[in-house]
C-alpha cells in the first residue's frame, strides 16, 4: 500500500499502522492549532489507508477524530462519522455515544436524539468511569427538562462525581441565583463544553431576570 520514494519497496503491516499513526499525530497537530480544513483532510487521508490496511480498531479510532472534529461545525456530519466508528468498535461507542450526546442536548432541536445516544451508551458501557460521566450529563439533561424527580434518582449514582457540588445545587428551587453555583461554574466553564453550556445559559438566565438579581444583589 505505501511505497517508499524509491517506488520498489513496500512496507510491512506494522510499518503501515506506525505511518498511519504518524499521519494522525500530525492531523492531531492541526487540529489543535484550530487548521481545522488540513486537520479534516490529513484525518480523511488516514481513514483511507486505515480502511485500505484493514484494521478496524484504527478505523473507529480516526472516525472518533473526525466526528470530534466535526462537532462544533456540522452536528449532522459529526453524527455521521460517529455512529459509524461505533459499528466498527465497542469500545469506541461508548467515546462516541457520550460526546454525541453530551453535544446534543445543548441544541434544543436534537436535545431528545441526546438523550437516546446517552440510554444507548450508558447501556452498553463497561468503563466506570465513562458510566459515571454519563450520568452526569443524564442528569444535566433531565435538570434541563425540568425533570427533577428523575435528576434526584440519577444524583444517588454520583458520589464518585467530582462535580457532585454543583449537581446537588442545581436540585434547588431558583438555582441559577446561587451565589456558589454561580462561582463553581465560572471555576469550570474551561473544563469541558457542557460546563460552558451551563455558564453561559447561566448568563442569559441573568440577562432575562435582570431586575430580580440586581433586588438581590447578585449582579
Amino acid at each position: 500500500m505505501f511505497r517508499l520514494s524509491s517506488g520498489n519497496i513496500e512496507l510491512s503491516d506494522d510499518e503501515e499502522w506506525i505511518f498511519i499513526r504518524r499521519l494522525k499525530a500530525k492531523a492531531n497537530l492541526y487540529a489543535y492549532q484550530k487548521n481545522t480544513f488540513a486537520a479534516y483532510d490529513l484525518y480523511k487521508t488516514c481513514l483511507n489507508y486505515a480502511i485500505e490496511l484493514g484494521n478496524k480498531k484504527l478505523i473507529a479510532e480516526i472516525l472518533c477524530s473526525l466526528g470530534w472534529l466535526c462537532l462544533d461545525i456540522d452536528l449532522n456530519q459529526a453524527e455521521k462519522y460517529y455512529t459509524s466508528a461505533a459499528q466498527y468498535d465497542s469500545q469506541y461507542k461508548m467515546l462516541a455515544f457520550f460526546n454525541l450526546g453530551a453535544t446534543m442536548i445543548q441544541h434544543k432541536d436534537c436535545m431528545e436524539k441526546g438523550n437516546q445516544y446517552l440510554k444507548k451508551g450508558l447501556k452498553s458501557c463497561t468503563d466506570d468511569f465513562f458510566a459515571v460521566k454519563y450520568k452526569e450529563v443524564l442528569f444535566v439533561y433531565e435538570i434541563l427538562k425540568e425533570n427533577v424527580g428523575d435528576a434526584k434518582r440519577l444524583i444517588k449514582e454520583l458520589d464518585d462525581s467530582k462535580y457532585i457540588d454543583v449537581f446537588s445545587m442545581m436540585l434547588n428551587e431558583d438555582y441559577q441565583l446561587n451565589v456558589d453555583y454561580q462561582n463553581r461554574l465560572k471555576e469550570l466553564k474551561n473544563d469541558s463544553s457542557l460546563f460552558k453550556f451551563l455558564f453561559i445559559k447561566n448568563c442569559e438566565y441573568f440577562h432575562k431576570y435582570k431586575e430580580i438579581c440586581v433586588a438581590n444583589n447578585f449582579i
